[in-house]
């Protein structure tokens, strides 16, 4: 997609990681209340994305980081903190939406809340951009009104278009667990994977994410929702420790499977990674895989290029280590394959039905050759 400034590109990381509605069914807001809500943050979303002078009065010039592993590699230091100060504008507007909801109380189709000077002129005016109306009235004495506001007046936030959502916004912002993130993102159902929904249309072809994912069910892969609060979804199998933390997809040396996650600061921030374990093990064994599973290998496992970080990390234990390379032999040619780090190669931004086959051959090659009891 083409972005006409660094400011646009990364408000749409909002768009892209909104989920589809799904409601809770019985929940103390009503299911339109729900779709009111979400209609609401969908809508703001877009409107930012479309309009980022709202938030902005200059705007940089269009810019992402293209190495996923390695950004310093790309020589702009500062293009990151530019990136991250967007977030950051609009997590902190979202975080006062989410305060106003956890601290109000709901009075009909309206909001009372009580002091409101934490809500900053900027905000103030974004919310009137939005629709939301922040502002006094008079109103009879009610046990909702804020401790403290007085019998006869309060401050109160409305909404002419979507006046139904303020129901859902009050449960979503102070229901227990209740978070800025599942908030934000209209995660109304708990049990419900939304960031699996976000990552099927992420994937690019649905189809190819259901084959994937229905593989990954019946191996008895675990689905993990929003690991460490984040935008993320894990299919794992734990091959350590019972209960080990689940870590990231690329370092993780206790669970197996695959892991989709969003970096924003990224040209594609969307990732599909799958997690490997024991690679010093499998590559040797490249001679038992069938054709086309050679082929998945060959095309996306990292070549030995020589810099000697095996022997680096390794060299504090013994005098005479060696590379690690693994070399084999495939349709009358050699390659040195390198099995380090391998979720680093083993990674994509789009799913297809080619590549699926290939994630499911090697996985279930993994899990035969080295797990199988």
């Amino acid at each position: 997609m083409q972005f006409q400034s660094l400011e646009q590109r990364m408000l749409h990381t909002y768009v892209d990681t909104f989920p589809p509605f799904v409601p809770l069914r019985e929940a103390p807001a009503s299911e339109e209340s729900q779709r009111q809500l979400h209609a609401f943050f969908e809508g703001m979303y877009q409107r930012f994305a479309a309009d980022p002078s709202i938030w902005f009065s200059e705007l940089h010039e269009d810019d992402a980081h293209p190495y996923r592993f390695n950004k310093a590699a790309y020589g702009k230091p500062k293009l990151i903190v530019d990136m991250r100060k967007v977030l950051k504008t609009v997590d902190s507007f979202l975080g006062v939406l989410f305060s106003l909801g956890k601290e109000g109380s709901l009075e009909g189709n309206i909001l009372v809340l009580g002091d409101t000077k934490g809500v900053s002129r900027k905000h103030r005016a974004v919310m009137a951009e939005l629709g939301l109306k922040l502002g006094g009235l008079a109103m009879p004495t009610s046990s909702a009104l804020p401790k403290g506001s007085g019998p006869s007046k309060a401050c109160v936030l409305s909404h002419d278009d979507l006046p139904e959502m303020f129901a859902a916004w009050k449960w979503m912002a102070s229901r227990p667990g209740a978070s800025m993130l599942a908030f934000s993102r209209c995660m109304f159902d708990p049990d419900h994977s939304y960031m699996r929904d976000v990552y099927r249309r992420l994937s690019g072809c649905e189809g190819a994410f259901d084959m994937l994912e229905r593989y990954l069910l019946e191996a008895d892969h675990q689905l993990v929702d929003r690991r460490d609060g984040g935008l993320t979804v894990d299919y794992v199998k734990c091959r350590g420790d019972a209960g080990a933390k689940l870590g990231h997809p690329a370092y993780d040396h206790n669970y197996t499977g695959i892991a989709a996650d969003y970096d924003h600061v990224i040209v594609v921030p969307q990732y599909f990674m799958l997690r490997i374990l024991r690679m010093r093990d499998i590559l040797p064994m490249f001679d038992r895989m069938d054709e086309d599973l050679k082929d998945f290998v060959i095309e996306y496992n990292q070549r030995c290029h020589g810099c000697d970080f095996c022997i680096q990390r390794h060299k504090a234990r013994s005098s005479a280590v060696k590379r690690f390379c693994v070399v084999v032999e495939h349709r009358g040619k050699r390659y040195g394959l390198c099995p380090l780090f391998p979720g680093h190669s083993y990674c994509w931004t789009s799913l297809d039905e080619k590549r699926v086959k290939g994630i499911i051959a090697f996985l279930s090659f993994m899990e035969r050759e080295l797990f199988a009891t």
